[in-house]
């Protein structure tokens, strides 16, 4: 995986408005064979502006970020985003705004890596610095923008507006499973396709929230890198403090797995059984089409050190990526804590 260099400019914490800018750049090649967070466009840049006098649901935060995030993951890695979009979930009362400032045709659109990345670093950010509020996200490549990303309260939504300004998005929570999820197991077919089903069954290990959706995230992002018929393997996706991990396998079948199916088994288990249930435990997973089991996964905690005081392998592969780390960084003589 390639290193980020990221540099913060912060402006006072006294003040009702605060901003933060980083900048991403990679300084070496990602192995061919690593399946993870994508590495940014070059001179890909995020800027945050933060408004704390406007608080917001950290769960809504999270589960419309997760909504998100599976919306894009399911498209083109370079395809085009044109006009403006807004995703919420039912029930919950925090939406992200998507806009493309380019005219159609400009010479700098903004593209899907464009949103997956900015939408990824913008919930880290928040959950590092902990100002879970209205926040608005510029995303540019070498100092011009893009486009903008906004998290805020859910304004008043439109029952049927599909323009190129405003193009909404508002997929209700169990859309995509026809049952209702039970504890401590259950089964879930996709409302699409029967023939796909999720079978789960949670462990009883504690995991805190902010870490099963930051890596639930992290697996989204990792994927959409992939076209939905590329073939997969394995995933292996890790919350930003490292002390969560979600890992999905492919098994022997008759049948090819793809991405999609793995992108539709985060949010399913995401927003549908934990959103449902409440429960924010480690757990077991079987994705199975027609009845065959086509891959297996879990999410767990992880213990950042070892009984015997080292680090874990899997905390030591993945902690040099970990955008919360690289943000305590000395920048112009400056720490951030």
């Amino acid at each position: 995986m390639a290193h980020f260099q990221i540099l913060l400019y912060t402006s006072s914490r006294l003040n009702p408005t605060e901003d933060t800018r980083v900048q991403l750049l990679t300084d070496g090649p990602t192995s061919a064979t690593a399946v993870s967070i994508p590495d940014p466009p070059s001179g890909f840049f995020v800027s945050w502006h933060f408004q704390p006098n406007k608080p917001l649901s950290i769960l809504a935060i999270y589960l419309s970020a997760i909504d998100c995030m599976y919306q894009y993951a399911q498209k083109g890695w370079d395809d085009i985003f044109e006009g403006g979009a807004r995703t919420w979930v039912t029930g919950y009362k925090v939406e992200v705004d998507l806009e493309d400032i380019q005219k159609p045709g400009g010479p700098l659109p903004l593209l899907i890596s464009h949103i997956v990345l900015g939408l990824y670093y913008t919930i880290v950010e928040l959950w590092r610095s902990k100002r879970y509020c209205k926040v608005t996200a510029s995303l540019s490549t070498h100092s011009r923008q893009r486009g903008t990303l906004r998290i805020q309260d859910l304004g008043s939504p439109v029952l049927s507006v599909n323009t190129a300004n405003d193009n909404l998005t508002n997929i209700s929570p169990g859309a995509l499973s026809f049952t209702t999820p039970t504890y401590p197991s259950g089964s879930f077919s996709d409302v699409d396709d029967h023939r796909f089903t999720i079978d789960y069954a949670y462990d009883g290990g504690r995991i805190a929230s902010e870490d099963i959706f930051i890596a639930a995230l992290d697996g989204l992002a990792t994927s959409a890198q992939y076209i939905d018929d590329s073939k997969f393997q394995h995933l292996a996706a890790t919350s930003a403090s490292g002390k969560s991990q979600i890992d999905v396998s492919e098994v022997a079948s008759p049948h090819q797995v793809n991405y999609s199916y793995v992108i539709k088994a985060l949010r399913i288990l995401t927003l549908d059984v934990i959103r449902y249930l409440r429960k924010f435990e480690g757990m077991t997973f079987d994705l199975k089409w027609e009845g065959i089991s086509i891959a297996k996964g879990y999410m767990k905690a992880v213990q950042r050190v070892d009984n015997d005081g080292s680090r874990g392998i899997d905390i030591a592969r993945r902690e040099a990526r970990a955008l919360p780390r690289l943000l305590q960084s000395q920048v112009s003589g400056v720490e951030r804590r």
